[in-house]
């Protein structure tokens, strides 16, 4: 499966019906860095914004693609570190091959961004809302399109995968790393280490 055939797919149906959406993981990182894709990608990660996860069922239904929102049955938990485990609540995945796109949530207003996961504890759906001042959204991701074989898309900051990545210790992520160094600025890299410190995060029942 050829990840860029899929991104130039999916991202042209994302902008017809009009979602707020990112690129971001791996993939989103060498587009920020101007770079071609160094290894073979078995997923794609999108960042949507929550309120439009009800344009995205129809997105699929002509691609080989089955559709899941698990928001309210996700088996993910949450580990000793405060971090959601398992797979996506909202996702895609191809029919004849293991290629899948995972969509992380957010939502935001003038003053906040917020990621959302759900999960369970106990057999009871959690939501987790992890907040911060919408300044730092610019730290984080591209406001301004780039164009990718002529489809306006955005993607994440390469700073900010080059950040997730350290301490990964898979040959991909290594890998990665290794790639986007000549790339990053440290400066926003800098700024990106300190975001813990302006986090609010909650938890509710779903």
């Amino acid at each position: 499966m050829l990840v860029s055939k899929i991104l130039e797919e999916i991202c042209a149906k994302l902008n017809a019906a009009g979602v707020d959406y990112y690129v971001v993981g791996a993939v989103g990182a060498y587009l920020d860095a101007n770079l071609p894709f160094l290894r073979k990608h078995d997923d794609l990660d999108i960042l949507v914004n929550e309120n439009d996860v009800n344009k995205l069922p129809a997105i699929f239904n002509d691609m080989d693609f089955d559709f899941y929102d698990n928001r309210t049955t996700s088996t993910k938990v949450l580990n000793s570190l405060g971090y959601t485990d398992g797979e996506h609540e909202v996702y895609a995945r191809h029919r004849a091959s293991n290629f899948h796109i995972g969509f992380f949530l957010f939502y935001r207003d003038r003053e906040t961004y917020t990621i959302v996961e759900y999960y369970q504890e106990n057999r009871v759906q959690k939501k987790l809302e992890r907040t911060l001042p919408i300044q730092f959204f610019d730290l984080q991701y591209n406001t301004r399109p780039i164009l990718f074989h002529g489809i306006p898309l955005k993607t994440v900051r390469k700073e900010t995968i080059y950040k997730n990545k350290a301490t990964m210790r898979r040959d991909k992520d290594m890998f990665d790393r290794q790639q986007l160094e000549p790339k990053i600025d440290y400066d926003i890299l800098g700024r990106l280490s300190g975001l813990h410190n302006y986090r609010v995060t909650k938890i509710s029942d779903v």
